[in-house]
């Protein structure tokens, strides 16, 4: 699987997902992930 269908199989996931401490869960990774990818492209 290439990244790109992992991007639209989490994005499929992450809609159907409804408890917001779920939601905030994941936002926190993502971010936390997001900040880490950011920090090495420097």
């Amino acid at each position: 699987m290439d990244k790109e269908e992992y991007r639209k199989k989490i994005i499929e996931m992450v809609e159907r997902i409804e408890n917001p401490l779920i939601l905030k869960l994941i936002h926190g990774f993502v971010k936390s992930g997001y900040k880490e990818e950011k920090a090495r492209r420097k």
